[in-house]
């Protein structure tokens, strides 16, 4: 029988900033006797740029427009045939950030004075034929928690990262490093963009999927986001609990979480 998938989101503007630059976004299609198909997505207006929350809003409406063929039918309860290139999950997923990439860039042009230097840190996932494919660029996380071990699928674009990957600070650091926000890579920062792409991953039952801004994860650390994931009963019970804690360490940044159950 083929996985089943329990998905929640959840936002927060957190217990600092005024607005909220964060945005998320969850859609799925299931269909009786075969595999369920899906995009997860969080982003996160850079802060400190113009518009950030229309950088965000910009990256997740754009990929999620040209990822619609994924979800396409033809007749009720059936998916439309796809042809090879349209089943390429690093070649839909590639062509959508880059296209989100340019409707930022769009964005600051025509808009100026609200989103003159606005960009956005984004991590997301497609899930097709019970295999996961990720994409990131920037800080925000994906993690996949399987028997009990929680491991990330993405790599941090960011300057404590890369000081972490060449041994001059220990991981531990980068919650109190002072350039701890500086990042190395965000849609709209430039033409050319390099986006990291992982996978597939084939997903077994039981695995649990969290998709996460800095907001979550600089606040509450990786072991209790392990312990909040495993006994959460489900998405959304993981999703409060997980923007909770972020708020009662501190809440010092947007929060946007995306939660998936394998089943």
């Amino acid at each position: 029988m083929p996985l089943l998938l329990s998905i929640w989101a959840d936002k927060h503007v957190g217990r600092v900033k005024p607005n909220n630059e964060d945005e998320v976004l969850f859609k799925t299609l299931q269909r009786y006797n075969a595999p369920p198909v899906a995009l997860l997505i969080v982003a996160d207006g850079v802060g400190g740029s113009l518009g950030g929350e229309l950088a965000s809003a910009t990256a997740v409406g754009g990929i999620e427009q040209h990822l619609q063929v994924i979800f396409e039918s033809k007749e009720p309860g059936r998916t439309r045939r796809l042809d090879t290139a349209e089943t390429d999950p690093v070649r839909l997923i590639s062509n959508a950030v880059q296209e989100a990439n340019r409707l930022i860039l769009n964005l600051a042009q025509k808009r100026p004075e609200e989103a003159g230097d606005t960009s956005s840190t984004l991590t997301m996932g497609v899930i097709l034929d019970d295999r996961l494919t990720t994409a990131n660029v920037g800080d925000s996380r994906t993690y996949l928690l399987r028997s009990g071990k929680l491991q990330p699928l993405t790599t941090d674009h960011s300057l404590v990262a890369s000081l972490v990957a060449v041994g001059q600070i220990r991981p531990e650091d980068i919650y109190t490093h002072p350039q701890r926000n500086i990042i190395l890579r965000s849609l709209g920062s430039r033409s050319k963009l390099e986006v990291d792409i992982t996978g597939p991953h084939e997903l077994q039952s039981a695995d649990r999927l969290l998709l996460c801004s800095d907001g979550l994860w600089e606040m509450v650390r990786d072991p209790e986001i392990r312990t909040i994931l495993t006994r959460a009963p489900d998405p959304r019970s993981a999703c409060e609990t997980l923007v909770q804690r972020a708020n009662e360490m501190g809440g010092e940044d947007n929060i946007g979480v995306v939660v998936a159950f394998v089943i």
